[in-house]
């Protein structure tokens, strides 16, 4: 099946944690105590290795001094779409308060704090403010919208693993999307739930800047069990105007020069191959 989605379409891709291990982030891995740093290494560049000869990336993984790499952000341009793939694991600071779903604590704001690393940072920045297309797409493997799963006025409960658990480095991206560049799209994964936002310049308040979209295709086979938790504080998120964790499926977006139109498929049965599939929503970013 994977022979054959890689033969019908052309595929960019870059990984999100579980091709290595549970949120790890650059060389710190979910359960330090449970494996040594050079377990770790060896853990991660045997995972680099398989995913490279699995998956259309030019360069194979390197390795130096026990310290792996894969080379995976880049950036693409189809029509009036410039992409800008991210690599949002291996050069992010651990996570803050212990990872998880909790308030920020102090670490969390540390300005040091990346999630890109200072190279990538600088090179998508560059290229944002430099880019001429008429759709500035961002394709990274975490929600950059904010969720909090609790009611104000109490301090946000976010995912630490996604860009809430770095303020700090959401804030320096939304500066430059801010800043004059042309239709900012998210395109993103990893919470196993569909959804559609509206991107402000300050987290959670509506009233400062919009800085554009984000589009989550929703999970293909994996199911959601927080899906009611999201449920649940959907009001206390009024920036998010699609979410569905119910249903397995995925996103098709198609730009032009005036609009990107997301359609939001979903399967009747992720169970049986021959499931009908449909189109749970239709979104166009102009209307939101």
């Amino acid at each position: 099946h994977l022979q054959a989605a890689h033969a019908i379409a052309p595929w960019i891709v870059a990984m999100d944690d579980h091709e290595v291990d549970n949120n790890w982030a650059s060389n710190t891995p979910q359960d330090p105590e449970k494996q040594t740093q050079l377990e770790f290494q060896v853990r991660k560049y045997a995972a680099f290795k398989a995913y490279y000869e699995h998956m259309p990336i030019e360069e194979p993984p390197t390795l130096r001094d026990m310290r792996p790499a894969l080379k995976l952000y880049n950036k693409y341009v189809f029509g009036p779409a410039q992409i800008h793939l991210l690599d949002t694991r291996q050069f992010r600071s651990d996570q803050p308060c212990g990872d998880g779903r909790k308030p920020l604590c102090s670490d969390a704001t540390d300005p040091a704090r990346t999630m890109l690393g200072a190279e990538q940072e600088a090179w998508l920045s560059r290229e944002l403010k430099q880019s001429s297309s008429a759709f500035n797409v961002i394709a990274t493997q975490t929600w950059f919208t904010p969720y909090r799963y609790n009611a104000p006025p109490d301090g946000p409960v976010t995912n630490l693993d996604s860009w809430d658990g770095y303020p700090a480095a959401r804030n320096r991206l939304s500066s430059v999307l801010a800043n004059d560049v042309s239709n900012p799209v998210f395109l993103t994964g990893d919470w196993h739930t569909a959804m559609a936002s509206t991107l402000y310049e300050k987290p959670f308040d509506p009233t400062s800047k919009r800085i554009g979209h984000e589009l989550v295709g929703g999970p293909i086979s994996s199911g959601c069990p927080w899906a009611r938790d999201m449920e649940v504080m959907r009001s206390a998120n009024p920036h998010v105007s699609h979410l569905n964790g119910q249903q397995r499926g995925y996103l098709r977006a198609t730009f032009t020069s005036d609009n990107c139109h997301g359609e939001f498929r979903v399967v009747e049965d992720a169970g049986r191959a021959n499931s009908p599939v449909f189109t749970d929503i239709e979104i166009r970013t102009k209307d939101i």
